[in-house]
């Protein structure tokens, strides 16, 4: 009698697990159809509040930060030979004028040496009111300050200690030779100051056969030409 009551109790909670079941079921099914729909109705909510300009904006920005990939290929034929008949031009046109100027350069700066030598002759003459001159040597390329006119003390130069004798055609003078010499007096190849540091003749020397140094023979301007 125990054993059938047992069963019977059983028994009847069957039905009421199978009905709490079937609604557990029913509810996880409804979830999962929820969970399915919410998501499209989201991106459509989020995508309604967006901007179309804003829109069009970020997909400009993402654009410009896409970085294309470099392309594989060399130079072609045509490009190589642009190249070297480009660098052959360039070649032709601008070495010589480099050239051309840099030795333009050394013959200004050798002229202007020679000046300079002059107007040292002639302070020299005012400092120590005594006559000081230039001997011009054509055929030696040189000149050589004096002293003591006529008799000849020779000046000595102010940087080597030594004789002021000029040797050009060598060194820093090497651009340039002495091609002729030209005063009133007293010889045609001197140039004389006196105490007071006038010239005694006026005259030009002639450097490279066209640069040309004057002197003015009351005031002693130089002008080089």
């Amino acid at each position: 009698m125990k054993t059938i009551s047992k069963n019977n109790s059983s028994a009847s909670q069957h039905p009421l697990l199978d009905e709490n079941k079937h609604k557990s079921l029913n509810l996880c099914a409804l979830c999962r159809r929820q969970k399915k729909l919410s998501a499209p109705q989201r991106s459509l909510r989020e995508t309604k509040k967006i901007p179309p300009r804003l829109c069009a904006l970020r997909g400009r920005q993402i654009k410009s930060l896409r970085v294309s990939a470099p392309s594989a290929g060399g130079f072609t034929l045509i490009e190589i030979v642009a190249i070297v008949i480009i660098t052959a031009i360039l070649a032709v046109v601008v070495i010589p004028n480099i050239f051309s100027s840099y030795s333009s350069i050394r013959v200004s700066t050798a002229i202007n040496q020679v000046a300079d030598d002059i107007r040292s002759c002639r302070e020299e003459a005012e400092a120590t009111r005594d006559t000081c001159w230039i001997l011009f040597d054509v055929s030696n390329n040189c000149y050589t300050l004096y002293r003591n006119y006529p008799l000849g003390t020779p000046l000595i130069h102010p940087l080597t200690g030594e004789m002021y004798r000029v040797q050009l055609g060598e060194g820093a003078l090497s651009a340039i030779r002495l091609t002729s010499v030209s005063f009133s007096a007293p010889e045609s190849n001197q140039l004389v100051f006196t105490p007071f540091g006038i010239p005694v003749g006026g005259g030009s020397i002639t450097l490279n056969g066209s640069r040309i140094i004057t002197i003015e023979p009351e005031t002693g301007t130089l002008a080089i030409q």
